[in-house]
């Protein structure tokens, strides 16, 4: 279900990736590796930045909320692999409160981020 839920929001069906992270949430993920399990609080904060925007439904954002705070902890641990997509998430979440300068500072240092730990 989690690489559904990818292609679902690369290709913008944001609802049907919710779909896909609901019924992943179902499976036992204790034995998954910590990079699997943070890409899944990545992928959920941003399906449920974009279902903010799209909705205005306050739901969303407390779930973006909730994964902005899981990915704060994985990059707390290790930043050089987590760093840039929690920056990335705040960007989005600045974006989505209207503060555009916030949401163009952390865009830029997700892009800085993710260039100094080798990811673009």
């Amino acid at each position: 279900y989690h690489q559904c839920s990818w292609l679902a929001y690369i290709f913008s069906d944001y609802k049907l990736a919710f779909e896909m992270i609901e019924k992943g949430n179902v499976i036992d993920t204790s034995t998954y590796p910590a990079f699997m399990i943070s890409s899944y609080a990545f992928v959920e904060g941003l399906v449920s930045l974009a279902l903010a925007r799209e909705t205005k439904e306050a739901t969303w954002e407390t779930l973006a909320s909730k994964a902005i705070d899981k990915m704060a902890i994985y990059a707390s641990i290790l930043p050089s692999n987590f760093q840039h997509k929690l920056l990335l998430l705040q960007a989005e979440s600045f974006f989505l409160s209207g503060d555009t300068v916030n949401a163009s500072k952390h865009f830029d240092d997700a892009i800085k981020a993710a260039g100094e730990n080798n990811f673009i």
